[in-house]
Protein backbone atom coordinates (compact mmCIF):
# COMPACT_ATOMS: atom_id res chain seq x y z
CA UNK A 1 0.00 0.00 0.00
CA UNK A 2 1.67 3.37 -1.07
CA UNK A 3 1.53 5.88 1.74
CA UNK A 4 0.47 9.53 0.56
CA UNK A 5 3.13 11.76 -0.50
CA UNK A 6 4.45 14.83 1.86
CA UNK A 7 3.58 12.55 4.96
CA UNK A 8 5.74 13.51 7.50
CA UNK A 9 7.53 10.26 8.00
CA UNK A 10 8.40 11.62 11.89
CA UNK A 11 4.32 11.11 12.98
CA UNK A 12 2.94 8.56 14.70
CA UNK A 13 -0.63 7.83 14.38
CA UNK A 14 -2.75 7.22 17.46
CA UNK A 15 -3.31 10.90 19.38
CA UNK A 16 -3.07 9.45 23.12
CA UNK A 17 0.86 8.45 22.46
CA UNK A 18 1.68 11.86 21.55
CA UNK A 19 0.07 13.49 25.19
CA UNK A 20 3.48 11.46 26.91
CA UNK A 21 3.05 11.48 30.98
CA UNK A 22 -0.11 13.50 30.64
CA UNK A 23 -2.22 10.51 29.00
CA UNK A 24 -5.09 9.26 30.94
CA UNK A 25 -6.21 5.44 30.16
CA UNK A 26 -8.83 3.81 31.81
CA UNK A 27 -9.94 0.29 30.45
CA UNK A 28 -13.04 -0.73 31.28
CA UNK A 29 -14.32 -4.95 31.42
CA UNK A 30 -17.60 -4.49 31.38
CA UNK A 31 -18.81 -7.98 31.58
CA UNK A 32 -17.72 -11.47 30.38
CA UNK A 33 -21.01 -13.41 30.47
CA UNK A 34 -20.99 -17.10 30.75
CA UNK A 35 -17.31 -16.89 32.45
CA UNK A 36 -17.86 -19.34 34.93
CA UNK A 37 -20.68 -20.91 33.72
CA UNK A 38 -21.37 -20.65 30.37
CA UNK A 39 -25.26 -20.74 28.39
CA UNK A 40 -25.57 -24.30 26.90
CA UNK A 41 -27.65 -25.14 24.48
CA UNK A 42 -27.44 -28.17 21.94
CA UNK A 43 -25.46 -31.04 24.09
CA UNK A 44 -21.74 -30.13 23.37
CA UNK A 45 -22.66 -26.39 22.34
CA UNK A 46 -20.98 -23.72 24.78
CA UNK A 47 -22.23 -20.29 23.58
CA UNK A 48 -20.05 -17.12 25.64
CA UNK A 49 -21.11 -13.46 25.32
CA UNK A 50 -18.36 -11.05 25.60
CA UNK A 51 -18.44 -7.27 25.39
CA UNK A 52 -15.09 -4.82 26.77
CA UNK A 53 -14.57 -1.14 26.12
CA UNK A 54 -12.14 1.83 27.42
CA UNK A 55 -11.24 4.98 27.01
CA UNK A 56 -7.77 6.50 26.77
CA UNK A 57 -7.72 10.28 27.45
CA UNK A 58 -5.19 12.65 27.13
CA UNK A 59 -4.89 16.86 27.95
CA UNK A 60 -1.50 18.28 26.51
CA UNK A 61 -1.03 19.99 23.88
CA UNK A 62 -4.69 19.98 23.59
CA UNK A 63 -7.63 17.98 25.80
CA UNK A 64 -8.84 14.78 23.57
CA UNK A 65 -9.75 11.16 23.76
CA UNK A 66 -10.18 8.07 21.59
CA UNK A 67 -12.94 5.35 22.90
CA UNK A 68 -13.70 1.59 21.96
CA UNK A 69 -16.31 -0.70 22.52
CA UNK A 70 -16.42 -4.43 21.69
CA UNK A 71 -19.18 -7.18 21.45
CA UNK A 72 -18.28 -10.72 20.31
CA UNK A 73 -20.28 -14.38 20.21
CA UNK A 74 -18.78 -17.13 20.79
CA UNK A 75 -19.43 -20.99 19.37
CA UNK A 76 -17.72 -23.84 20.62
CA UNK A 77 -17.88 -27.54 20.76
CA UNK A 78 -18.36 -27.95 17.15
CA UNK A 79 -17.14 -30.90 14.76
CA UNK A 80 -13.64 -31.83 14.21
CA UNK A 81 -13.27 -29.27 17.38
CA UNK A 82 -14.14 -26.69 15.36
CA UNK A 83 -15.15 -22.83 16.73
CA UNK A 84 -17.46 -19.82 15.30
CA UNK A 85 -16.77 -16.07 16.21
CA UNK A 86 -18.73 -13.19 15.64
CA UNK A 87 -17.47 -9.81 16.84
CA UNK A 88 -17.93 -6.16 16.45
CA UNK A 89 -15.12 -3.80 17.70
CA UNK A 90 -15.67 -0.08 17.49
CA UNK A 91 -15.91 0.11 13.86
CA UNK A 92 -14.55 -3.42 12.95
CA UNK A 93 -16.63 -6.50 11.76
CA UNK A 94 -15.20 -10.06 11.80
CA UNK A 95 -16.68 -13.71 11.52
CA UNK A 96 -14.15 -16.21 12.04
CA UNK A 97 -14.54 -20.29 11.86
CA UNK A 98 -11.49 -22.00 13.23
CA UNK A 99 -9.88 -24.90 15.10
CA UNK A 100 -11.07 -27.16 12.44
CA UNK A 101 -9.15 -30.52 12.71
CA UNK A 102 -8.42 -32.79 9.77
CA UNK A 103 -6.41 -36.00 9.01
CA UNK A 104 -7.05 -37.29 12.54
CA UNK A 105 -6.12 -33.88 14.14
CA UNK A 106 -2.80 -33.94 12.38
CA UNK A 107 -4.18 -31.03 10.06
CA UNK A 108 -5.87 -27.75 11.54
CA UNK A 109 -8.23 -25.07 9.23
CA UNK A 110 -9.27 -21.49 10.12
CA UNK A 111 -11.12 -18.46 7.85
CA UNK A 112 -11.84 -15.32 8.08
CA UNK A 113 -13.98 -12.39 6.57
CA UNK A 114 -13.33 -8.92 8.24
CA UNK A 115 -13.74 -5.15 7.62
CA UNK A 116 -13.96 -2.12 9.00
CA UNK A 117 -15.28 1.14 8.10
CA UNK A 118 -14.00 5.01 8.12
CA UNK A 119 -10.70 4.82 10.77
CA UNK A 120 -8.50 1.71 9.74
CA UNK A 121 -5.01 1.98 10.88
CA UNK A 122 -6.33 5.42 12.34
CA UNK A 123 -5.56 7.37 9.11
CA UNK A 124 -8.09 9.66 10.00
CA UNK A 125 -5.80 10.74 12.50
CA UNK A 126 -2.50 12.96 11.61
CA UNK A 127 -0.15 13.69 14.24
CA UNK A 128 2.89 16.22 13.51
CA UNK A 129 5.11 17.05 16.81
CA UNK A 130 1.92 16.75 19.06
CA UNK A 131 -0.31 18.63 17.21
CA UNK A 132 -3.35 16.87 15.14
CA UNK A 133 -3.46 18.55 11.83
CA UNK A 134 -6.36 17.49 10.20
CA UNK A 135 -5.43 18.55 6.44
CA UNK A 136 -3.41 15.61 6.27
CA UNK A 137 -6.26 12.93 8.12
CA UNK A 138 -7.99 11.00 5.56
CA UNK A 139 -10.97 7.76 5.86
CA UNK A 140 -10.04 4.80 5.29
CA UNK A 141 -11.92 1.22 5.40
CA UNK A 142 -11.09 -2.41 4.09
CA UNK A 143 -12.39 -5.77 3.63
CA UNK A 144 -10.31 -8.79 4.14
CA UNK A 145 -10.60 -12.28 3.48
CA UNK A 146 -8.20 -14.99 4.96
CA UNK A 147 -7.36 -18.26 5.49
CA UNK A 148 -4.84 -20.55 7.57
CA UNK A 149 -3.34 -24.09 7.25
CA UNK A 150 -1.51 -26.13 10.07
CA UNK A 151 0.19 -28.83 10.37
CA UNK A 152 0.47 -30.18 14.05
CA UNK A 153 3.70 -31.53 14.21
CA UNK A 154 4.94 -34.02 16.72
CA UNK A 155 7.58 -31.76 19.91
CA UNK A 156 4.93 -29.12 20.22
CA UNK A 157 5.77 -27.63 16.79
CA UNK A 158 3.42 -26.14 14.12
CA UNK A 159 4.06 -25.23 10.47
CA UNK A 160 1.30 -22.80 9.17
CA UNK A 161 0.27 -21.37 6.00
CA UNK A 162 -1.87 -18.50 5.76
CA UNK A 163 -3.23 -16.47 2.60
CA UNK A 164 -4.99 -13.09 2.64
CA UNK A 165 -6.78 -10.95 0.25
CA UNK A 166 -7.37 -7.27 0.94
CA UNK A 167 -9.14 -4.43 -0.10
CA UNK A 168 -8.49 -0.66 0.80
CA UNK A 169 -10.86 1.99 -0.04
CA UNK A 170 -9.90 5.57 1.04
CA UNK A 171 -11.35 8.90 0.51
CA UNK A 172 -11.27 12.33 1.64
CA UNK A 173 -12.65 13.59 5.00
CA UNK A 174 -14.65 17.19 5.28
CA UNK A 175 -11.05 18.88 6.23
CA UNK A 176 -8.51 16.65 3.99
CA UNK A 177 -6.46 19.00 2.13
CA UNK A 178 -6.98 18.63 -1.51
CA UNK A 179 -3.36 18.91 -2.24
CA UNK A 180 -2.88 15.51 -0.73
CA UNK A 181 -2.79 12.56 -2.73
CA UNK A 182 -4.49 9.61 -1.34
CA UNK A 183 -3.05 6.35 -1.96
CA UNK A 184 -4.67 4.36 -4.76
CA UNK A 185 -7.95 1.97 -3.64
CA UNK A 186 -6.73 -1.15 -4.35
CA UNK A 187 -6.03 -4.84 -3.63
CA UNK A 188 -3.48 -6.35 -0.97
CA UNK A 189 -2.45 -9.93 -1.15
CA UNK A 190 -0.03 -11.71 1.40
CA UNK A 191 1.06 -15.11 1.87
CA UNK A 192 2.82 -16.48 4.79
CA UNK A 193 4.41 -19.66 5.59
CA UNK A 194 5.74 -19.92 9.29
CA UNK A 195 6.76 -22.20 12.02
CA UNK A 196 6.08 -22.38 15.68
CA UNK A 197 7.53 -23.95 18.62
CA UNK A 198 4.91 -23.30 21.85
CA UNK A 199 5.92 -25.05 25.32
CA UNK A 200 3.69 -23.29 27.35
CA UNK A 201 0.94 -23.62 30.23
CA UNK A 202 -1.57 -22.04 30.98
CA UNK A 203 -4.61 -22.63 32.56
CA UNK A 204 -8.38 -23.27 30.83
CA UNK A 205 -9.66 -19.93 30.82
CA UNK A 206 -6.07 -19.01 28.29
CA UNK A 207 -8.14 -18.04 24.92
CA UNK A 208 -11.42 -16.24 26.97
CA UNK A 209 -11.57 -13.15 25.38
CA UNK A 210 -12.33 -11.18 28.69
CA UNK A 211 -8.48 -12.44 29.88
CA UNK A 212 -7.09 -9.62 28.13
CA UNK A 213 -4.05 -9.87 29.71
CA UNK A 214 -3.52 -13.73 30.10
CA UNK A 215 -0.05 -14.73 31.96
CA UNK A 216 1.91 -17.88 30.33
CA UNK A 217 4.93 -19.85 31.72
CA UNK A 218 7.41 -22.07 29.27
CA UNK A 219 8.98 -21.48 25.78
CA UNK A 220 7.73 -20.30 22.63
CA UNK A 221 9.33 -18.76 19.25
CA UNK A 222 8.51 -18.63 15.95
CA UNK A 223 9.71 -17.56 12.14
CA UNK A 224 7.69 -16.58 9.34
CA UNK A 225 8.50 -16.03 5.85
CA UNK A 226 6.64 -13.69 3.33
Amino acid sequence: MRRPRDRDESAAMGGGRRAGGAAVAALLLASALGAASPARGAPGLTHRLTTAGGVDAWFRPRPGLHAFATLAYDLEGLPRGSHLALEWNTTRFQVAFDRLRMAGGTVEAGFLAEGELLIAGLLSDYFRRGELDRSRAFAASYLRLGTTWKALLPGHSTISLSAEAKRWFFARSGSTSAALVLPPSDWVGRLEVGYTYWRCGYDCTRWRRQRLFPRVTGLAFGLLAR
